[in-house]
């Protein structure tokens, strides 16, 4: 039996052709381009027969579009239609595969489990320690005065909150079969890490200047370094396209 190619949004064109001539090679082409009687059980058989063919040469995310065709020909002018709208949709032409989006999530967990350790760490290893004095304070954090202590505190706990909720996030999208719901997953699990990594950085520069407060030099060029990717970053295009999807992840995560 001869390999059916698949559709996956793009290259409609070889694809049509290809199936085309597969189609004529076992006479179906006619039930494609004209329907069929529908009181024939021959050409009827002939319509099951195509459809199926047709159903099985696109990919598992262009399915959807075409599972409620009854006919043949049904479907393939909907895919037809689908072409036409091919070049306008540039999305569609860098569509991750499940395999990716599983290999993409793997990779993501692997990094927000990370910095969720790190900063859950973080919160019980206090920048300047613990009072360690007989008296009320006993245990307390030395620094939890100061301003850039809180900040510390705040800016770490957002870290992890981040990253636990990407975490979460994606064990969420290991039990959904949903293709298009997983890759939306991904995606806002991505940016919760992005917003984790980012909280990380300034829960650094506060750290480091809680217990530097009085080495203004050193504590500038602590900042200024530990602030370098977080520029670099700012200045590419990648950050227009993170900042308003980190803020509706934030939105999302606050809500679910």
């Amino acid at each position: 039996m001869a390999t059916i190619p698949i559709f996956d949004g793009t290259n409609y064109e070889f694809w049509s052709v290809k199936m085309k001539t597969l189609f004529l090679s076992m006479d179906l082409w006619d039930t494609v381009q004209n329907g069929y009687d529908e009181t024939s059980k021959e050409k009827q058989q002939k319509d099951a027969a195509t459809l199926s063919h047709i159903q099985q040469g696109v990919s598992d995310r262009i399915f959807p579009r075409i599972k409620d065709a009854t006919k043949a020909k049904q479907a393939w002018d909907i895919l037809s239609q689908l072409s036409a709208e091919e070049p306008t949709r540039p999305d569609d032409r860098n569509v991750l595969t499940p395999k990716e989006l599983k290999q993409a999530g793997a990779n993501h967990l692997i990094v927000a489990t990370l910095i969720a350790t790190v900063t859950f760490t973080a919160a019980f290893t206090m920048p300047g320690g613990y009072n360690g004095n007989d008296g009320p304070n006993q245990g307390m954090a030395v620094l939890r005065r100061a301003y850039f202590f809180k900040f510390f505190m705040v800016a770490d706990t957002m870290a992890m909150s981040f990253s636990i909720s990407a975490v979460l996030i994606h064990f969420f999208a290991a039990i959904t079969n949903n293709r298009d719901e997983v890759e939306k997953l991904v995606y806002i699990a991505a940016y919760l890490i992005i917003c984790a990594t980012i909280a990380m950085m300034f829960a650094f520069i506060a750290g480091t200047r809680a217990v530097l407060a009085h080495s203004s030099g050193l504590n500038i060029s602590v900042a200024v370094i530990a602030g370098l990717p977080l520029s670099a970053f700012v200045f590419t295009n990648i950050a227009q396209r993170v900042i308003g999807p980190c803020v509706d992840a934030l939105i999302r995560s606050i809500c679910t």
